[in-house]
């Protein structure tokens, strides 16, 4: 499941592995697996204001865009220049 979400939509995921138990005499471990994903907040025709840098990053766009499309990558445009870029 983390696999697919971090194929379709931009986000960030954390895996932690807990040792419940342990056998040394055959040295088995029940181990406890738990997955943290984090989503992008944003849909589309959302207004995002981006940080100074991030704008002059992606080519000079404005600071105030709109999300265009949202797949694995943030698709934006600026709606005083119509500029697009790829986030």
């Amino acid at each position: 499941m983390v696999d697919f979400l971090t194929s379709s939509v931009p986000c960030r995921s954390q895996v932690s592995k807990t040792v419940i138990s342990q056998d040394v005499h055959s040295n088995t471990f029940n181990c406890k697996f738990s997955y943290s994903v984090e989503i992008v907040p944003v849909c589309k025709d959302c207004v995002v204001c981006l940080p100074k840098q991030v704008a002059h990053q992606l080519g000079g766009i404005g600071q105030i865009c709109v999300v265009q499309r949202v797949s694995h990558t943030i698709h934006l445009i600026d709606p005083f220049s119509g500029q697009s870029k790829l986030e």
